[in-house]
């Protein structure tokens, strides 16, 4: 009961969710990007770029709220990729992917400053690789915002 009360909660506090690598989620959410690729890994889907690579979508905002929250859904195998998260061109993160978690997805939650949503019907997040050669952006098999 206490897991689907908190399921609820975050349900009612999602503004926008996309699906990376499920085409009609992202034509609706206006995947653009360059030296990325989506595939699948065990049985879920995703979406990564090459180190210079990027990607990004746009997601319904709420224009009134004090601040939102990006989650993102990584795999825990895919530790030190290092990329940056981008919303409307403006840096919101340098990220290191770093978890203790073993062999499983978790979600990341990001706060995203209440300047960079306010009065905006919509945003654009854009995962910007660094140029490491050696450094995938990614993979992302989920993105969701949240009031």
């Amino acid at each position: 009961a206490e897991e689907a009360r908190k399921r609820a909660e975050l349900e009612a506090r999602t503004t926008d969710r996309v699906e990376p690598g499920f085409q009609q989620s992202e034509v609706n959410h206006n995947y653009k990007g360059e030296f990325s690729d989506s595939g699948d890994f065990r049985d879920r889907k995703y979406r990564h770029a090459g180190g210079s690579g990027w990607f990004s979508y746009d997601l319904a905002s709420d224009p009134a709220a004090p601040g939102m929250t990006l989650a993102v859904v990584y795999f825990a195998g895919d530790n030190n990729r290092a990329f940056k998260i981008l919303v409307d061109d403006k840096e919101l993160v340098s990220e290191r992917l770093a978890t203790n978690v073993h062999d499983d997805f978790y979600e990341k939650e990001y706060k995203i400053p209440a300047e960079m949503t306010r009065g905006k019907k919509k945003i654009t997040v854009r995962f910007q690789g660094l140029g490491e050669h050696a450094s995938l952006v990614g993979g992302v098999f989920g993105v969701t915002l949240r009031r």
